[in-house]
């Protein structure tokens, strides 16, 4: 999403960062959904499939820095609602043209609740990510105003003050705040990074390329050990008969892991000299609707145990390059199915213009 005020060449480099989030989004769904068999699995390759994850929470990571960083800008008072009826269109026609493939081609057994969330994917929790991510743009205007006021020093504690509490949430595992769930809050801190980052240039200026990365391989080397760490207390915990934890516990969207890995990316990314390229622009305009595709919660359980059904095979190193693959895959088919969904669109627009024509005359 770009800056609504402004009609500015789209910068190549970040949309092809928005296809690369996409494509970490479908990978991480890859590990959570498949139903894996890590019984006669070695520990440290358990886990090594289970730090794929990560790609899934830095995906949507990158994809709200990217409109962050274009929106914290805008000076509207009021959000876009013309956008967000054309994303709310979006939303409405795949969770109903889903539906429909799902119950009459693929025969999937449904309920009344299914049919619900088809006709209403926003109020009924289809999709996590959308209801959220339209509650983050509707209170953009306010949280813009606030912290376009806020100074350096004021943003920066304001910040720190949050990554604590996600990191109390993540170790404690107590979600009363509601800063490390799948909800408003978590995408709301994830804006306000972005909006830190195109406020203050000059301070990231002094972070050299060198270090970005080191942050980077720092992150993921800590998340893969947070997961081991995990992975050998549930070890014990199993056999002591205590009930197991969440191996994933700091891979939330909001955990400061996350948080920092995917702003050392994004402004590695930034620095690169601008470049406008169709082709690629052209293709970021698809990501969400590959997004709305294969999380459809109908399909979903569809798509991950009984088409690709990973967790059938044995657990070893051929895991990395099939969950590559299957992942460019979806982004890919995904991204062919939502061009022939704008044709639609753009048909159906060019017919409601031919339709109102004599009327206006």
């Amino acid at each position: 999403m770009s800056n609504p005020t402004t009609k500015q060449p789209r910068n190549s480099n970040l949309e092809g960062l928005r296809i690369f989030s996409m494509f970490l989004i479908v990978l991480g769904h890859f590990i959570f959904y498949t139903n894996w068999d890590f019984q006669q699995t070695d520990l440290w390759l358990r886990t090594a499939i289970q730090w794929l994850w990560a790609g899934g929470k830095l995906g949507v990571n990158l994809f709200i820095l990217i409109s962050a960083y274009f929106l914290s800008q805008s000076t509207r008072q009021s959000p876009n609602w013309a956008s967000l009826g054309k994303l709310w269109l979006q939303v409405w026609f795949y969770a109903v043209v889903l539906f429909g493939f799902g119950v009459g081609i693929l025969h999937l057994p449904w309920h009344g609740k299914n049919l619900l969330q088809a006709l209403f994917p926003l109020t009924t929790g289809a999709y996590w990510f959308v209801t959220a991510y339209f509650g983050l743009v509707i209170l953009a205007p306010v949280i813009n105003f606030a912290v376009q006021r806020l100074d350096f020093k004021h943003y920066s504690y304001l910040l720190l003050f949050l990554l604590a509490l996600t990191f109390i949430e993540c170790t404690t595992g107590n979600h009363a705040l509601g800063l490390t769930n799948d909800n408003i809050p978590t995408l709301i801190i994830t804006y306000l990074v972005g909006g830190y980052l195109q406020r203050f240039p000059h301070f990231w200026q002094k972070i050299s390329n060198k270090q970005l990365y080191l942050i980077i391989a720092s992150c993921l080397l800590l998340l893969y050990l947070s997961t081991l760490s995990i992975n050998l207390l549930e070890s014990w915990r199993q056999q002591s008969g205590v009930r197991s934890s969440v191996v994933w516990r700091y891979y939330v969207s909001s955990s400061p892991f996350q948080l920092i890995n995917a702003a050392a990316i994004f402004l590695l990314v930034l620095r690169r000299p601008p470049k406008q390229r169709q082709s690629i622009n052209y293709l970021a305009h698809g990501v969400f609707g590959v997004y709305l595709i294969h999380d459809n919660l109908l399909l979903s359980p569809w798509l991950w145990n009984h088409l690709i059904n990973a967790g059938a095979q044995k657990c070893s190193l051929w895991i990395f390059p099939q969950a590559l693959l299957v992942a460019a895959s979806i982004l890919i088919v995904g991204l062919i199915c939502d061009n022939f969904r704008q044709v639609l669109f753009q048909a159906g627009a060019v017919l409601v213009r031919k339709i109102k024509a004599p009327h206006q005359q």
